[in-house]
């Protein structure tokens, strides 16, 4: 429960349940390598560690941290190996005390000593006061000073590397058992690799509330000069040493049971999480941490050759390697080097590259990589009953929380809160202030993911899923196999180097911020026996309006704003080993604005051209079963319902656009230009030819559009908008073969009804700011090609289909029209009063908060409306009907039938009426005016289905 940890080259060996021989190559020499040999092939009969202990009846196992610990635990070395040999190696933080993370690697903030926090005794850059480290020792005096001379003899360079400047120890893991990383309280969090957690609290960031730079013992001076920015990382040195201050080091994880990453406590009963919420628990095997913008490089190698026991013990059965993000704020899981939320992108550190070829592996197991999706329940959050779409909130609902942050990602990157830029500054002793740096995201490594086994998820319980990948219910909560995320730039067309001024000290010259390569890798993911699935977030309805959003899932590198040149070729395979009991690949986008699933490098305004040479960025499919993409209903538009989002955000609906469906390069608003041919393959079937299972239904493709806007599903490159709308468009051959069925691209589905806010009375006086009815599904086009809508340009290559079934392609038809009847106190109202406010033209219903407000259905028939006045005994009194011919498209009179007078106004979008004049004021006493009329539902315009490139 202390840390062990070594500044220079030492390394640490930790060897747990030793057979007492292997390694012993001398007296007096231990050789690490021989023992950690013997744990790497998923046979424990030969392991030289983790052996039973028959004194003490356990395995020999290693504990970094615990739920009762007083303060962080790492046990790590700089430039020095560090290796673990163990039955079970378990890394637990806190849930005793806020910062008590685990961590397995060396732990550096980049913080000097005194310039960063104390966190439970504990404060960054031990190495550097000899009142912080056990020994006692003036470690800069020793080394004859930094590289500047300070503490050592004036003018001449020493030896001490204070902090931010980065490892290169290697860090290797050998089990006969299983790894475990459980995240604590706030900030105790999890992470097998170098850097720090650099979350606001834990170290200083800059305010623009009282501005503020740090200088270090150096005069070096850091100026992020953006709010919430971090002044430093592990590697911030890199603006004047290069790559020398790089953090560079490979990462090996092998198990021969199964790991469990994640940001939650464990679980509850059968499948939940803890119902814990703590912040900033995120569970890491890659080097950087949260809000740690630096730059992180070498090869991150994950293997489980067991898998998850029967009876819930830990999820599921039959799961290798899972990746479960929390159910709190910024509790995120990731395999590959990673930062998250603010950082330094302020611009005052510029090299955050990162690359790395990451292997993942589970030899018999699955891979289940999901962040939390919170279903809105009264009461307990695990098990209270599920509150309906269309039933309220109760104030103080803790389920509707908003959370954020949590997401679950193997590849390099992550997310960073907003754009990076340059308004940062940094100046070098002696010198002047630089600024105006881009900071560079580039990232480079292969992606290589392979489940052998399968398993029956709870949510799926008829298929076997081999590789899951499912995005969570809160702001930016994004599941993702690719480098990039959230944010990430690699913009940099030219060299950037700085201009440190004539005077400045500059021990290792001035170097040079290359320009940026983009994000580049090949991705294969391989579910040998069971089913690719990648989901979106599930409905939802928060209590704020940052509570939700980006919540996406894509293999491919991009993401959401994740801008640069992208290239490697994508490989998806499902069931095709021996043995396989599934092999579907089913993507299905969220039920929430942005809940986009794309196979394909992209996302929502990624603009980035692949400019590899012809099939750099190929994209090959093949599946045993079906291969689904499908864009379901959008979740619920209602806010009202939510008892702190009406109260804060009248009137406001949720969003629920930008759910597209995607197998191709390019996105949304993504430019990409590809000059070279990229060919896209597509095999359904294989385990199915000629339709061998006597089933239609299998065996084929399907594409199936969305009823909200911008909901499109397309296979081909390009997307909406996403075109350099010039000569240059996409090439490449689509080549289509459903073995087993057929294919179907799908935009018939009916357009959804959402709420928006307008102007209108409720009492026949006053206008207030209600709700109205508005139609959804504009944009939801379903295409086999390459371009879509607004993507412009000269697209090319054959299009190849053979299929056992049918070729269909389904538009949507004309929008289903609804007979109503309304009887309304408003109307009775605006007659009365005769001030010729408008008045919506629908039921009312009781909000979260208790108020009337109308219901959101809208868009009127022209020609359907009818008003029928009664009097106290029922006798009609007269009737009011709209003449759509004496107003706009969107407008028309209301005539009374007694005389032909106009005595109104109806606005058919709206669904709203107004009363001219003072014809009824002060006399209306009847008992109610009846409304009739016809309403449609969604507007589906410009959702075309198309096969053939265009749009």
């Amino acid at each position: 429960n202390s840390s062990v940890h070594s500044a220079g080259e030492g390394g640490i060996n930790v060897v747990a349940g030793w057979d007492g021989l292997t390694g012993l190559a001398a007296p007096g020499v231990f050789d690490m390598a021989a023992v950690l040999a013997t744990m790497n092939d998923g046979d424990d009969a030969n392991d030289a560690a983790g052996l039973y202990n028959s004194f003490n009846g356990t395995y020999g196992s290693v504990f970094i941290g615990g739920t009762g610990i007083q303060t962080s635990v790492d046990v790590g070395s700089r430039w020095g190996d560090v290796n673990v040999a163990a039955h079970d190696l378990f890394l637990t933080g806190s849930t005793l005390r806020a910062y008590g993370w685990a961590q397995l690697g060396f732990h550096d903030s980049g913080y000097e000593y005194g310039l960063g926090n104390v966190m439970n005794t504990i404060q960054n850059e031990w190495w550097g006061n000899a009142t912080s480290n056990v020994l006692g020792k003036d470690y800069i005096a020793l080394l004859g000073g930094t590289e500047f001379g300070t503490g050592g003899v004036p003018g001449t360079p020493g030896a001490f590397r204070g902090a931010g400047w980065g490892a290169t120890g290697d860090i290797e893991v050998g089990l006969s058992g299983r790894l475990q990383m459980l995240g604590g309280t706030s900030y105790s969090s999890t992470q097998i690799g170098h850097g720090a957690n650099i979350n606001e609290g834990t170290e200083p960031h800059y305010s623009s509330s009282s501005p503020s730079i740090r200088t270090t013992r150096d005069g070096i001076v850091m100026d992020p000069n953006r709010d919430r920015s971090s002044f430093f990382s592990s590697t911030w040195r890199t603006n004047y040493a290069g790559d020398l201050a790089r953090i560079d080091a490979e990462i090996t994880v092998t198990a021969d049971g199964d790991i469990l990453m994640t940001g939650a406590r464990g679980f509850d009963a059968a499948d939940n999480l803890s119902t814990s919420r703590a912040t900033g628990t995120f569970s890491l095997i890659g080097h950087g941490g949260a809000e740690n913008t630096g730059s992180y490089h070498g090869d991150v190698t994950v293997t489980a050759h067991g898998t998850t026991p029967g009876g819930y013990v830990r999820g599921p059965e039959g799961i290798g390697i899972q990746m479960l993000g929390g159910r709190g704020s910024r509790n995120f899981v990731q395999i590959g080097h990673a930062t998250d939320n603010q950082g330094a992108y302020g611009g005052s550190v510029w090299d955050m590259t990162r690359s790395g070829d990451i292997t993942v592996t589970a030899t018999t197991g699955a891979i289940r990589a999901q962040a939390h999706n919170q279903v809105i329940r009264d009461g307990d959050i695990n098990f209270g009953p599920i509150i309906p779409d269309d039933e309220v909130v109760p104030s103080g609902n803790a389920s509707d929380d908003t959370v954020y942050g949590s997401y679950v990602h193997i590849g390099h990157g992550g997310q960073n809160a907003g754009s990076p830029g340059t308004a940062g500054r940094f100046t070098m002793p002696g010198g002047s202030v630089v600024s105006g740096i881009m900071p560079d995201n580039s990232t480079a490594g292969d992606i290589t993911i392979y489940a052998g086994g399968s398993y029956i998820s709870p949510t799926d319980p008829t298929n076997r899923t081999g590789i899951l990948l499912r995005a969570g219910t809160g702001l930016r909560t994004h599941a993702m196999i690719g480098h990039g995320g959230n944010y990430m730039y690699s913009t940099n067309t030219a060299d950037q180097t700085p201009d440190f001024g004539a005077g400045a000290a500059t021990p290792f010259g001035t170097p040079t911020l290359a320009a940026s390569t983009g994000f580049i890798g090949n991705i294969l993911v391989e579910a040998d026996t069971g089913d690719v699935v990648v989901e979106g977030g599930y409905n939802t309805r928060p209590s704020s309006t940052s509570g939700y959003r980006y919540a996406y899932a894509k293999i491919g590198h991009g993401g959401y704003v994740t801008r640069g040149v992208r290239d490697g070729t994508i490989t998806v395979l499902a069931g095709q080993g021996a043995g396989a009991v599934g092999g579907n690949i089913r993507f299905r986008a969220g039920g929430m604005e942005d809940g986009f699933a794309q196979l394909g490098h992209g996302g929502y305004d990624s603009d980035g051209d692949i400019l590899g040479s012809d099939n750099s960025a190929e994209i090959v499919v093949t599946a045993r079963g079906d291969i689904s993409f499908v864009s379901p209903e959008g979740g619920p538009t209602d806010g009202v319902l939510s008892h702190q989002w009406e109260s804060t955000y009248t009137a406001s609906p949720f969003g629920v656009s930008r759910r597209w469906i995607m197998l191709g390069h390019g996105g949304y608003s993504a430019v990409t230009v590809m000059p070279n041919r990229q060919d896209i393959t597509v095999v359904s079937g294989t385990g199915d030819v000629g339709n061998a299972d006597g089933d239609e239904e299998t065996g084929g493709i399907l594409f199936a559009a969305g009823d909200t806007n911008y909901s499109f599903a397309q296979l081909g490159h390009g997307g909406y908008s996403s075109s350099a709308n010039n000569e240059d468009g996409f090439t490449g051959d689509i080549v289509i073969r459903a073995l087993g069925g057929g294919i179907r691209f799908d935009g018939s589905i009916t357009g959804a009804q959402t709420s928006a806010s307008t102007s209108a009375s409720l009492d026949g006086v006053t206008a207030e700011t209600v709700t109205k009815g508005v139609g959804l599904g504009q944009y939801s086009y379903a295409q086999l090609g390459h371009g879509g809508y607004g993507s412009r340009g000269v697209h090319s290559g054959t299009i190849d289909i053979e299929t056992w079934g049918g070729v269909e392609f389904l538009g949507a038809a004309a929008s289903p029209v609804t007979q109503r009847t309304v009887t309304t106190a408003p109307i009775d109202a605006a007659l009365n009063a005769g001030t010729n406010v408008w008045v919506i033209l629908a039921d009312m219903r009781t909000t979260a908060t208790g108020k009337q407000m109308p219901d959101i259905y809208a868009n009127i028939v022209p020609g359907t409306v009818e008003i029928v006045l009664r009097d106290a005994s029922g006798n009609v009194v007269d009737t009011i009907t709209d003449v759509p011919a004496a107003g706009t498209d969107l407008t028309a009179t209301l005539v009374r039938a007694s005389d032909g007078a106009t005595v109104g106004e109806v606005d058919y979008d709206d669904g709203r009426v107004r009363f001219t004049g003072s014809d009824y004021t002060g006399s209306w006493g009847g008992t109610g005016a009846t409304a009739t009329y016809e309403s449609i539902k969604g507007n589906k315009l410009y959702s075309y289905v198309q096969l053939g490139h265009g749009g």
